[in-house]
């Protein structure tokens, strides 16, 4: 079960029978109705990934009971998956909305300053088309040409630079492609996981050294409270011997 503010998602492997997931389902609508807690029946779904057609077909799962429809296509956090993880959908729409987003700053702009057109760009459109890359950046040449389209049409629109190549008018604006964006985004996230796993590792070593130290710690006082009881009894009763 993975818990993200108030969405929750239960999933099971293809090698697993599918009562396993029906067990939880259940178990999370017995906790809902024992916390008095209301499930938004009409935002669940069932949402099969996997390159091949299911064995047993479609099963069918109940949260209380609500019957879940199947989906090929789910929007989840305003990232659109599809059952192969090849996130056409989700380029597709992101490109058009992006489209629609930068015709609307060229139609509603009376200056054609690059700058100015530049900066609506940079700040209305590019977001659209850069969230969450890490996630479904594209890996075949045409989700690549489709994303970078967008930037292709808006930049050639700009005065003085129509007659000009991609790269030249990148240049002449101080832009980057998309894709070399995307590139750099990948490894920003590549070294903050890497990060996170040093500090990770560090924090646990360092707890481990401190339990060894206290440890030793408790071992070396405990030795030494036992010769010292040992010596203070051996010095009474020499004393008694002697004052006998």
């Amino acid at each position: 079960m993975k818990l993200f503010a108030d969405n929750v998602k239960l999933y099971s492997s293809l090698a697993y029978s599918s009562c396993d997931l029906q067990v939880v389902c259940d178990r999370l609508a017995a906790w809902a109705e024992e916390w008095q807690l209301r499930i938004a029946y009409n935002k669940c779904i069932s949402h099969r990934i996997s390159n091949r057609a299911a064995a047993d077909g479609n099963s069918i799962y109940r949260i209380g009971s609500h019957v879940l429809c199947w989906s090929d296509e789910t929007r989840d956090l305003g990232v659109i998956i599809d059952n192969k993880l090849n996130f056409n959908c989700h380029i597709s729409a992101i490109g058009h909305k992006a489209h629609v987003r930068a015709s609307l700053i060229l139609r509603s702009f009376v200056t054609r300053d690059p700058v100015v057109l530049t900066k609506a760009f940079v700040t209305r459109v590019r977001p659209i088309l850069e969230y969450c890359t890490s996630v479904w950046s594209p890996h075949t040449v045409s989700n690549i040409n489709k994303i970078e389209s967008c930037k292709r049409w808006f930049t050639k629109r700009i005065k003085g630079l129509s007659d000009k190549q991609y790269p030249e008018r990148l240049a002449s604006l101080g832009l980057e492609t998309l894709q070399a964006r995307r590139l750099k985004c990948d490894f920003k996230f590549i070294i903050k996981y890497l990060y996170l796993l040093m500090i990770s590792w560090c924090l646990l070593t360092v707890r481990v050294l401190e339990d060894i130290v206290i440890n030793c710690t408790r071992v070396i006082r405990r030795l030494t409270c036992t010769n010292i009881s040992s010596q203070t009894v051996f010095v009474i009763s020499g004393m008694h011997n002697r004052a006998q």
